[in-house]
């Protein structure tokens, strides 16, 4: 699980870096696959994982700390894009 915490790395280019790293970690030792679960109440987050290439991979379900609330499964989409940048 990656959690990026704090408001004062948001949207920064560590954000963005420590991202593509965790994704070409993973990717070299255990998956091709790579998601990430955003709660939709995050337009920012959402648009975040997007712009580092991921997509929605169809899922959805209640956001475990308020279930009223929900969150959509994205998959890396592109991982060149994820992995570079």
């Amino acid at each position: 699980m990656l959690a990026l915490a704090g408001t004062r790395n948001r949207g920064t280019v560590f954000a963005s870096e420590l991202v593509h790293t965790a994704c070409a970690w993973l990717h070299q030792r255990f998956s091709e696959d790579i998601f990430a679960w955003v709660a939709d109440a995050n337009p920012r987050a959402m648009a975040f994982y997007r712009k580092s290439g991921f997509i929605p991979a169809g899922e959805c379900q209640p956001l475990p700390s308020t279930p009223s609330a929900s969150e959509t499964l994205l998959r890396l989409g592109n991982r060149r894009q994820a992995m570079t940048g």
